[in-house]
């Protein structure tokens, strides 16, 4: 083998040999040259062949012909023998004939090595990509286990099963972070890259989504029956639910089980703590109140004097006694010792008895649509028919000035107390302050008497403020829900009903738990480049927040909606126009620097120049005024003043250089061109060189306009309108082109800051990107409220977004593309839209001075940690403590 290889390679001199050799590297080449005599269809047979006459210990076994073609794979005998006949004629293989069989062996030790090597080398790299290719399917098998949590987990979302959704949302999290800490990127670096990268966004929007939505913070489930009556302890940490199960449960309200009370017959309707927590009272159909030790639920005694059922019992706030309405048509009055010490008898059915909160009179709601009011010493004081139909519910404010009474017929009335010795309507006889489409079981007044909670027959738990207003539907209960009560702190809503459970809804956000938000819509927001967020609202108040939704600065002075506010440059003041026809001027830490009184009407819009020296402002008085900005915070000097307009100003800007002002007013855009001359003239008389020529386009949109912006460079400018259009002007108001695609009005649009792109929002409730060319670049979907301010932030690749509900979205982009330069479009009236893909953008979000607040990341994975944080945190008491769950459900967090 050697000395033929040498004449192949025409070696001839030791020099060369030593080069080319040893003599191993020589047999290497022989070996190789050999199996590529096979053809490159037989090279693996011809391996498998040489490797089956070899064995572990380096021999060269002796193998038939049919060991060969056992192991020689796919190969059958006739390939195999023209494989061997290759490998003979090349001295690789010889062949021993015996009488009955052919034996075949190496032609010597040398090879053995080569021939194993070989072999373990490509067996080594078969094994490692069996490897990868099992790690890419397993990675295929938990993507797909992914995705189909997060399809289950909006299916419940649906369904308003919020907790069970959060739970599937949280799993599929855990498992995304999972798949990323064990592959540690390897993924990423093969065609599963994309793949990862797009479960986890979706992961992170799926979660993100029900995050929002998500009220229900906790499940009591335990009672074998129907659940009806529900009361919190004082303490606000336990709660008690009487059940169709002759049961009364105590719990806390991180779901533990704390005590059942046993020894009703019948079903359980009411419960009731006394005023102190340490009693707990109950009303049955086996015709008895129970009242029982609060702590532990062991029975204390028996009040036995009803003909009926019991429907309801009530503690008195102050004097150790209670009352029970029953079917008996009885109202009767008790000590805590248990003795009756008297009756009110009117007949029918009594569903529900309330004492006013000084504790001198009750009232009754009765089957036959009609409220009764009882002094204590047994006298009716007044009867009043308020309901067509059985009264179940009666709720006092806390103050004992009204009371609502609730109804089988589905309507609420407010009545007020007169004196307290009577009542009267709130409104108009008739006048309904909520009409429900179905009976109304139960009505519940939150402790600052502003939120109003009603069940129903349809399964919904209903919150109404005392305007009759609905605020909030919770739809979780599966039937009938009968009873409802709110924690003594207010951020708590019990419900319970049919299924058997009792739900607690967590209440940040509404009522008396957005007391630092703004009372009523904001209708403007300036971001900041310091994490800090300005807003302006309808309840005449300006509000300085941080960017994870924590309020900083309440700013009160204006006495009317506050239309528009902005920040410095050094971001170090605060400028807001009003429509008391007035400009506040702040600093950030909250105190007031000026008040500029100068406009006639309702101020519009105001904007600092971008070198801070000066401030413009334009509003319903149809005139342009621009304050020159002191160094020293003094106020500044007298105004400017720009005329023209012939209608109310909505926006005004400046040029970057100072040298322009642009406004719309109506369908007018307006330019006016600014001189030195007139800066020095108008410190001295501002009044009397008014600039009353602007340039002016009359009919630059077919609607009213909006928004005027100018490009960083100051080259061109940017409008928006009713018309559902943007147009792109150059300084001088030459149009250069429209840009369609808005659906509706075009509220608002701005530049990048490198000039290269737009982004604008609208009546449509979506943001746009576009190129400067006027392409479509990216829709951003997701806000259910209308937005009223946005920016970019670290543009371009991220983008803030605020509306009018307070509900604040940071959007996450990829790099956006580069659209090529379409050239000069001064004639093109209909820009190129591209593929814009119309699926949820990822974005992160954050209620103002609420609860959920989700913080603004950079790292998509870090957002996603974030959020599978938040969700085991909301969780935390319903996996503890909820029987119901399997083990595999509590360990999802």
């Amino acid at each position: 083998i050697v000395g033929s290889q040498l004449q192949t390679e025409k070696i001839t001199t030791l020099q060369e040999y030593k080069q080319k050799g040893p003599m191993m590297r020589l047999v290497q080449h022989y070996l190789d040259e050999a199996l590529e005599n096979c053809g490159p269809e037989n090279q693996k047979i011809a391996k498998s062949l040489l490797y089956a006459l070899t064995d572990e210990q380096q021999l060269r076994p002796l193998k038939t012909l049919q060991e060969l073609v056992d192991n020689s794979g796919s190969g059958g005998q006739a390939q195999v023998e023209l494989v061997l006949s290759i490998l003979m004629g090349a001295g690789m293989v010889v062949e021993f004939p015996e009488a009955s069989t052919r034996y075949y062996q190496l032609v010597h030790d040398y090879l053995v090595p080569l021939i194993r090597e070989d072999r373990y080398s490509e067996l080594l790299g078969t094994l490692t990509w069996t490897k990868s290719r099992l790690i890419q399917e397993r990675i295929r098998a938990e993507v797909a286990e992914v995705k189909a949590l997060n399809a289950l987990s909006k299916a419940l979302l649906l369904s308003h099963d919020h907790l069970k959704a959060l739970m599937k949302g949280v799993e599929a999290a855990q498992k995304v972070l999972a798949i990323q800490h064990n592959q540690q990127n390897a993924a990423r670096q093969d065609e599963l890259g994309d793949v990862l990268i797009q479960i986890e966004q979706d992961t992170i929007n799926r979660l993100r989504h029900t995050l929002s939505k998500v009220k229900e913070v906790n499940r009591l489930e335990g009672h074998d029956a129907k659940t009806f009556g529900i009361a919190f302890h004082p303490d606000g940490q336990r709660l008690a639910s009487g059940s169709a199960d002759h049961t009364v449960r105590i719990w806390g309200v991180n779901g533990e089980a704390i005590a059942t009370c046993e020894g009703h017959r019948d079903q359980v309707f009411g419960v009731a703590f006394s005023p102190n927590g340490q009693l707990l009272a109950s009303a049955s159909a086996d015709k008895t109140i129970k009242l029982w030790r609060s702590t532990g639920g062991i029975a204390l005694r028996t009040l036995k004097k009803h003909t009926d059922t019991v429907y309801s019992v009530e503690f008195h706030p102050t004097r150790p006694l209670l009352a029970s309405a029953s079917g008996d048509g009885t109202v009767r009055l008790w000590t805590h010792s248990g003795k009756m010490i008297r009756v009110f008898r009117r007949g029918g059915t009594a569903f529900n008895v309330r004492f006013n909160p000084n504790g001198d009179s009750l009232v009754v709601g009765y089957n036959d649509g009609k409220i009764r009011i009882w002094r204590l010493d047994g006298a009716l004081i007044r009867e009043i028919k308020g309901h067509t139909q059985n009264v179940y519910g009666i709720s006092y404010s806390n103050d004992g000035q009204s009371f609502i009474s609730t109804s089988a017929d589905g309507t609420v009335k407010q009545w007020q107390t007169i004196r307290g010795i009577g009542t009267l309507p709130r409104r108009d006889p008739g006048t309904l302050l909520y009409q429900a489409p179905s009976p109304i079981f139960c009505s519940a007044l939150s402790p600052d008497s502003q939120l109003l909670a009603l069940t129903a027959r349809d399964g919904q738990v209903r919150l109404c403020n005392l305007e009759g207003h609905l605020l909030q539907t919770f739809y979780s209960h599966q039937e009938m829900v009968y009873g409802v009560c709110f924690s003594p702190d207010g951020r708590l809503l019990a419900s319970t009903g049919d299924d058997k459970a009792i739900r607690l809804w967590n209440l940040d956000g509404i009522g008396l738990h957005v007391a630092q938000s703004h009372k009523g819509r904001i209708l403007s927001a300036a971001f900041g480049l310091e994490n800090k967020l300005a807003t302006a609202g309808e309840d005449h108040t300006v509000k300085l927040w941080q960017l994870d939704g924590t309020l900083l600065k309440t700013f009160h002075g204006h006495g009317d909606l506050v239309r528009q506010v902005c920040f410095s440059p050094d971001e170090q003041y605060l400028a807001s126009a009003s429509n008391d026809g007035t400009v506040k001027i702040w600093c950030v830490d909250g105190s007031l620097l000026h008040t500029l009184t100068d406009h006639y009407g309702g101020v519009r819009d105001i904007c600092f120049s971008q070198d801070g020296q000066y401030l413009v402002s334009a509003g319903n008085d149809r005139i342009v005024r621009r304050w020159q900005w002191r160094d020293d915070a003094q106020k500044p000097y007298e105004p400017q003043e720009f005329h023209g307009a012939r209608a109310r100003i909505l926006s005004v800007c400046m040029s970057p250089d100072n040298a322009l002002l642009a406004a719309v007013s109506g369908r007018a855009l307006l330019i006016w061109t600014i001189n030195g001359s007139d800066n020095h003239r108008s410190r001295q008389h501002p009044h009397q060189h008014p600039h009353q020529h602007p340039h002016q386009i009359p009919h630059a949109h077919n609607a009213r306009i909006l928004s005027v912006c100018f490009s960083p460079d100051g080259q061109y400018m940017a409008t928006a309108g009713a018309d559902k259009l943007i147009k792109i002007w150059q300084r001088n108001g030459t149009w250069l082109r429209t840009i369609r695609g808005h659906c509706a009005t075009v509220k608002w649009v701005t530049f990048s800051d490198d000039g290269q792109y737009l982004l604008s929002f609208g009546s449509d409730r979506a943001l746009r990107i576009w190129h400067h060319t006027g392409t479509l670049v990216k829709i951003l979907r997701g806000h259910a409220g209308t937005i009223c301010g946005a920016g970019w932030y670290q543009a371009p690749h991220r983008i803030l977004s605020i509306c009018e509900s307070g509900v604040v979205k940071g959007w996450h982009l990829d790099p956006l593309e580069q659209v090529s330069n379409l050239g000069d479009r001064n004639t093109l009236d209909a820009p190129d839209i591209l593929d814009v893909e119309e699926r949820e953008q990822p974005c992160t979000e954050f209620v103002l001075d609420a609860k959920t607040s989700v913080l603004l990341s950079n790292s998509s994975t870090d957002n996603l940690q974030q959020l599978a944080t938040q969700g085991c945190h909301w969780l935390h008491d319903y996996l503890t403590y909820n029987p119901c769950l399997s083990r595999s459900d509590r360990q999802c967090c």
